[in-house]
């Protein structure tokens, strides 16, 4: 009797982050590390994404151009349900905190 083979497809990390170089730094290593990854530049670029497709963890930059992490993981319950959910941010220095630290 034959053995059956069950596909199974790698679990699949959203990136949400604004930051095109840590995007991609991210997306590669999570890819190295057998994930599928789904990049976003923004928050309406990742929900659009999670319209079309599910996510087993969403990674989301606090801070986006075009809205939050939040409002990322404020998309529809049901695509969301199964993920696992990471906020991440890096904290932005207030106006002209950059200035007088140097």
């Amino acid at each position: 009797m034959p053995i059956p083979v069950i596909e199974t497809r790698p679990p699949t990390i959203l990136v949400v982050e604004d930051d095109a170089d840590l995007r991609d730094n991210l997306g590669m290593l999570f890819s190295d590390a057998g994930f599928r990854v789904l990049p976003a530049e923004g928050a309406r670029e990742a929900m659009a994404l999670l319209a079309e497709a599910d996510a087993t963890v969403v990674l989301a930059d606090s801070f986006l151009g075009d809205g939050t992490g939040l409002d990322v993981l404020r998309a529809p319950r049901r695509r969301l349900r199964a993920a696992r959910l990471a906020p991440a941010t890096r904290r932005r220095p207030a106006h002209g905190q950059a200035e007088r630290a140097r």
